[in-house]
């Protein structure tokens, strides 16, 4: 498959993703007065880059956003379409291979996917976190979670489905105060 197959597919939606990666960064320093950072490959901006990621001296699935003073890592994913808040959350196999690879071999190191949608039924925003911490990798590395593939314009991808009510989710509240906690 080409390299930037995936990323010509998805063009018409750098923009939308970039928004959302702006808004939540923005989210997290004020509500923490922490210095949040564009990180992944692209994160923040909707220009074209070529190639991938190890091309840029990235690594596939690297989040969007790190802060420093915490040492964490911040994915920001979602559909751009609403889908009704008890549905399941779809994450990337990537993303999640990422978090585990950096909590593995970093020491630990923290990484949360910060969920975005609306509300099929009330068009209000939902964001919920994944903590991707030890019990939620364990899991992940045992196949709790079923992959599943699904077929958007002739083309299938593949997302873990993860219930909406499991327990290594947490509301961006909740998300927020583990920051303001680690002070």
């Amino acid at each position: 498959m080409d390299k930037n197959y995936w990323k010509e597919h998805y063009a018409g939606s750098w923009k939308k993703a970039s928004e959302k990666e702006e808004f939540i960064k923005k989210q997290i320093a004020d509500a923490t007065g922490l210095k949040v950072i564009n990180y992944g490959l692209g994160s923040g901006s909707a220009t074209f880059i070529s190639g991938s990621a190890a091309e840029s001296n990235m690594k596939k699935g690297d989040a969007d956003l790190y802060i420093e003073e915490r040492n964490c890592f911040v994915e920001i994913t979602g559909p751009n379409i609403p889908v009704f808040k008890d549905a399941d959350l779809w994450f990337r196999p990537d993303k999640i291979q990422n978090a585990y690879d950096k909590y593995i071999t970093d020491n630990s190191v923290q990484s949360y996917l910060v969920h975005l949608q609306n509300d099929k039924g009330t068009n209000n925003q939902q964001i919920r976190v994944l903590v991707a911490d030890n019990t939620f990798l364990s899991k992940w590395k045992n196949a709790v979670y079923k992959i599943i593939k699904p077929s958007f314009n002739g083309r299938t991808e593949t997302y873990y489905s993860i219930n909406a009510k499991d327990d290594s989710l947490i509301s961006f509240e909740e998300f927020i105060n583990l920051l303001n906690k680690k002070r």
